[in-house]
């Protein structure tokens, strides 16, 4: 599945997919909508004990 594919179903954009592969942590609303094409819970995909900080946020 392309990141363009993914996002549609998912109802975000392709490069928010691209985004999120290449490690930076979507918000968690967008975590959800990723998840659920999935069948899984957003933790399953970016667990707590990962420190990267969520996009769009200033550390």
């Amino acid at each position: 599945m392309s990141p363009n594919e993914l996002g549609y179903q998912a109802g975000v954009s392709g490069k928010t997919i691209r985004l999120a592969e290449k490690g930076h942590r979507p918000l968690p609303r967008t975590q959800f909508l990723i998840a659920e094409v999935f069948g899984l819970l957003p933790l399953d995909l970016w667990p707590l004990h990962d420190n990267r900080p969520i996009s769009g946020r200033s550390a």
